[in-house]
């Protein structure tokens, strides 16, 4: 007997064998946020890798997320900061934010407040507001960075312009700080600010 394959699976042959690497990143990340959404963690975890390894930013971002809390694989800080880089690098403001985060608490990584804030502006300047509420913390603080009342009240100022509460109550605690010259400065720099 003689096995015959349907000509229109034949036809669609060349289709699979020649899809795109980027069309399979995306099926898999895909397949990575169904299961994800349905409870399934660890399936979510596999399809995610497999996106990740190719370069895919929004699983690099997820697989990161799920190494630091937890989520179908142990919690594992270094490995979850190896993944926000790779995504933070490929320019995803909340993995620029979480791997901020990670320098700045040194989890995962060395300490280094400098790095905390070289990741945090990369965000903030691209208008991610919780890097911005950080950064202007950072400012206001002087820690990583020199003391500076002005780039604190302006980075607070665009954080809180996006509705972020907690950075509206610091840039008034800033602002009680500054002279109205300063003030003032840090009103010239928000109207010149562009994302």
């Amino acid at each position: 007997m003689k096995y015959r394959v349907p000509v229109a699976l034949i036809a669609l042959w060349p289709v699979f064998l020649f899809a795109s690497p980027a069309a399979a990143q995306e099926d898999a990340s895909e397949r990575g946020d169904a299961a994800y959404e349905m409870g399934d963690y660890e399936e979510a975890f596999k399809w995610y890798s497999q996106a990740a390894e190719q370069g895919n930013l929004a699983a690099q971002l997820n697989i990161g997320i799920m190494y630091d809390d937890g989520i179908g694989v142990a919690e594992n800080d270094a490995e979850a900061a190896k993944w926000f880089r790779l995504a933070a690098e490929q320019g995803d403001e909340q993995a620029q934010h979480n791997l901020g985060v990670m320098y700045e608490e040194g989890e995962g990584v060395a300490p280094s407040h400098s790095e905390a804030v070289k990741w945090y502006r990369m965000a903030a300047e691209q208008g991610y507001a919780p890097s911005q509420l950080n950064l202007g913390v950072m400012y206001a603080q002087g820690t990583g960075v020199s003391k500076n009342y002005v780039e604190a009240h302006k980075w607070l100022s665009l954080s809180a312009a996006q509705g972020n509460d907690l950075a509206a109550a610091n840039k008034e605690i800033v602002g009680s700080w500054m002279s109205p010259a300063q003030i003032e400065k840090s009103e010239k720099l928000l109207l010149e600010w562009k994302p």
